[in-house]
């Protein structure tokens, strides 16, 4: 039994002295090795790096390496190697190359300045002071070579056969001739202008036509002259839009040969509007009208940056029970727009994009519905059309589907079936740009790339705009309001049965005063 239990006792001290490594590592207890290293190569010290030793431990052979003194640092002769002396465009250059075997360093010193070319120069063409000469430069020292052109100044001197004194409104002259060749040039000698001689003092006033001034008589000429130069004046327009110092209409409104139901044309400058009223009649009103702009007037607002001109046609406040038809002209009778009642107002844009503009004639066709006896009418407006580019447009809009720019509309689509709803924004920094830029309004025209049976209903910021078919035009007023949060184009389209796509194009919207449309 005792036997039994000495040999079990022996088998677990053998099992412990396995797992344990006794004796293997010499740690003292079974721990970390204490390692014991013997070196196994040396690298030498160089000029830049210092003395390396590898050591290995002999019990587990893990491997460190030591740094022993420093770097031996270069080793230069006090003789330079090579020795180069400045040049015309160089400093000089001496070398010193280290002296320790297997050391590529050398170290360079540059000494002295550059010493600049030794022109040496040599004429080939003699010049004049109409045709220069030509010299060529070489150098001395050196290979350097150019070639440069001999300058004459002319030598002038006054004609006198040719001078010119100045006058109370004409300006004299000396002529200069060189006297070396043909060359001249002159000098202007200014209008001495009118000495009054006050015996004429004649004031005029100003006018919507003609400058104002004061007649005044000159002791040097003897001429009587305009002095005191005050500008043209606006036109003084009454109720009836007819200047009373030229007579002249406020905006070029003839009546037309068709109909004589016109009474008045008055200009509502709250409204920036004419307002178009026609005669009492025991039956429907009839007014027919036409309006006339000039195709000076149309280059001038292209040279300002204006893409188009839209004329407005609505009716009066509260007489909505109307129709219009809009004619080219009176002479061609083309059809361009016929608004029964409860419909938009007409909007006829007048392209200024071609190369060749002309004077546009429209032809307005009015009818009244209401009751017989009424006085019946309506509302012609202008306004100047500002467009943009596609890199202008895209940047001002966000909104959660496809969207690209072409020709200056943003196409926003989507996929769907049925009612397909979204929405875009105009960021409040572009309503901000329409707003410093003087525009009253924001035009929006809108497309539906769908079917003819697709119908748009359009809200901005909450507010219904549009419920109708495939396109539609609609103005956002009062721009101050949106100018913190921008404006939400909310879109549904019905009947879809694919892609919901929808062309927007933003254009600034500016109405023009009196003056400028009295030109037209």
């Amino acid at each position: 039994m005792k036997k039994r239990v000495l040999m079990s006792l022996l088998a677990v001290v053998g099992v412990c002295c396995i797992f344990a490594g006794c004796g293997d590592r010499n740690d003292g207890g079974g721990g970390a090795c204490v390692h014991e290293f013997v070196n196994v190569s040396e690298t030498p010290a160089t000029c830049v790096s210092a003395k390396t030793i590898l050591q290995r431990c002999s019990k587990c052979g893990h491997e460190e390496t030591i740094t022993e003194g420093t770097a031996l640092g270069h080793l230069l002769n006090d003789t330079p190697e090579t020795n180069t002396p400045p040049t015309c465009v160089e400093t000089g250059l001496r070398t010193y190359p280290c002296q320790r075997e297997g050391c590529t360093y050398v170290e360079e010193e540059r000494y002295g300045a550059a010493l600049g070319h030794d022109y040496i120069e040599e004429t080939i063409r003699e010049g004049t002071c109409d045709n220069p000469g030509l010299k060529r430069v070489t150098c001395s020292r050196c290979d350097y070579e150019a070639e440069t052109e001999i300058i004459i100044d002319h030598e002038y001197e006054i004609d006198a056969a040719q001078h010119a004194d100045a006058t109370c409104t004409a300006d004299g002259k000396d002529v200069y001739k060189c006297k070396n060749c043909t060359s001249t040039y002159e000098e202007l000698i200014p209008a001495k202008g009118h000495t009054d001689d006050g015996t004429l003092n004649e004031q005029h006033a100003a006018t919507c036509q003609e400058t104002g001034y004061t007649l005044r008589h000159c002791s040097v000429c003897g001429e009587n002259y305009r002095a005191d130069i005050t500008p043209i004046v606006a036109h003084d327009y009454d109720d009836d839009g007819i200047c009373s110092m030229c007579g002249g209409s406020i905006i070029d409104i003839e009546q037309s040969v068709i109909s004589e139901n016109a009474e008045s044309v008055i200009y509502d400058s709250a409204k920036e509007s004419w307002i178009v009223t026609g005669k009492t009649s025991p039956h429907m009103a009839f007014v027919s009208l036409t309006f006339t702009v000039t195709k000076e007037k149309l280059a001038a607002l292209k040279a300002e940056g204006w893409g188009a001109v839209d004329m407005i046609i609505d009716t009066k406040e509260g007489q909505e029970n109307t129709s219009f038809q809009i004619f080219k002209d009176s002479a061609s009778g083309e059809l361009l727009y016929t608004m029964i009642m409860g419909q938009p107002a007409p909007v006829i844009r007048i392209d200024l994009s071609g190369d060749t503009l002309e004077d546009q004639t429209y032809l307005v066709a009015y009818r009244s519905h209401n009751n017989p006896g009424i006085t019946d009418g309506y509302v012609v407006s202008f306004k100047g059309v500002k467009t943009f580019a596609a890199d202008d447009v895209s940047t001002w809009w966000t909104g959660s589907v496809d969207m690209t720019a072409e020709g200056g509309a943003i196409v926003a689509s989507t996929e769907g079936t049925g009612s397909v709803q979204y929405a875009i924004t105009l960021r409040p920094e572009a309503v901000q740009y329409f707003i410093d830029e003087g525009h009253t309004a924001i035009r929006f025209d809108v497309v539906s790339a769908n079917t003819t049976e697709t119908y748009l209903n359009a809200f901005a910021s909450g507010q219904n705009l549009y419920l109708g078919s495939t396109h539609g035009i609609f103005f956002i007023e009062d721009l101050e309001d949106y100018a913190d949060d921008g404006i939400v184009l909310h879109f549904v389209v019905y009947n879809c049965t694919g892609t919901a796509s929808v062309t927007v194009t933003v254009a600034g919207d500016k109405a023009f005063d009196p003056s400028d449309v009295s030109t037209y």
